[in-house]
């Protein structure tokens, strides 16, 4: 087996024709009624059932236990949990790719850029948790698939159309009963602010701020990953841990002003850090948010900070 093969099995897809019901959420007030799994995929009730999980999920960022403890409770394989595999999967190896990335070809996105090959979501954090390996999920009678550049919704609930969502590849599919809408990045490169801070040579931390329009719903997300140079590229590797902070802020859309709650999220443990510090269900007209990127190799922290996170000002 070469350094790049992964040394436990591939995660297999739950196909076994059953629905699970959860018990209660912890640490939620909210009053909804939670999602289920049917044919490994996650169902929720209603949009009002859906956005409410989405906001217990963003609560919950801080604490990722406790979102995965639920997924695990309702036999949930999310693409957030595959992923996290997948970069485990990679700390040994010195290539892009391995075979388990490859594998699951519906939750990894090879991001290059500046000599960088960073294996991203290809779905915001919060949607993450809920799409399962395949990037599939379901709101009353429509069945999502979420992908990097696309939604697919099959609209009238036919089970039967979800291979072919699962595969597409772009916007090829032509039938009445399937919509593929464009994501729109807002930015170019995924990103609209990308910078690096060097504890070395051969080791660094990358700060990248980014934005996904998916619908009318505005996912701000803010990202660190420490990095080591090999064989000419910067390959995404744990060092001793990276995290980002911010404080308080805010943000106003549709003329209403939201606060932001201060919050840290990141470990010693972590070789990237993908969170979302604003969801809106309509455009965000405006706001402030100092964020503060950073990472530690040894006793030495580096760190890259911003003035305001939606705009990259730095």
């Amino acid at each position: 087996m070469s350094s790049c093969e992964k040394e436990t099995e591939i995660i297999t897809s739950q196909l076994d024709q059953t629905t699970i019901i959860p018990q209660e959420i912890s640490n939620s007030c909210e009053d909804y009624e939670l999602p289920y799994v049917i044919d490994g995929r996650l169902v929720f009730k209603d949009s009002t059932s859906y956005w409410k999980h989405q906001d217990w999920i963003f609560r919950n960022q801080g604490n990722p236990e406790v979102i995965q403890d639920f997924n695990k409770s309702i036999g949930l394989i999310s693409m957030m949990q595959v992923y996290e595999e997948g970069l485990l999967s990679l700390e040994n190896c010195n290539e892009v790719s391995n075979e388990f990335i490859k594998s699951h070809k519906n939750v990894f996105y090879e991001t290059n850029i500046a000599e960088s090959v960073i294996q991203d979501l290809q779905a915001p954090n919060i949607l993450a948790y809920c799409a399962n390996e395949f990037g599939v999920y379901q709101v009353g009678n429509s069945i999502f698939r979420i992908s990097h550049n696309y939604l697919y919704t099959i609209i009238d609930g036919d089970t039967e159309k979800i291979p072919m969502i699962v595969n597409a590849k772009g916007n090829e599919i032509s039938l009445e009963n399937i919509k593929t809408t464009e994501i729109k990045k807002g930015q170019l490169k995924d990103q609209y602010s990308y910078r690096t801070s060097y504890f070395d040579s051969n080791r660094r931390i990358v700060s990248r701020l980014r934005y996904d329009i998916i619908g009318n719903s505005y996912y701000y997300r803010a990202i660190t990953n420490s990095q080591k140079k090999t064989l000419g590229i910067w390959l995404g590797k744990t060092l001793d841990g990276v995290w980002v902070s911010w404080g308080e802020g805010y943000y106003i859309s549709n003329g209403t002003t939201y606060d932001i709650s201060s919050a840290t999220h990141g470990g010693t443990s972590k070789q990237t850090i993908d969170v979302a510090f604003a969801v809106s269900l309509l455009p965000i007209s405006s706001g402030e948010l100092e964020t503060t990127h950073y990472g530690k190799y040894g006793s030495t922290t580096k760190s890259i900070s911003y003035s305001n996170a939606f705009t990259g000002t730095h």
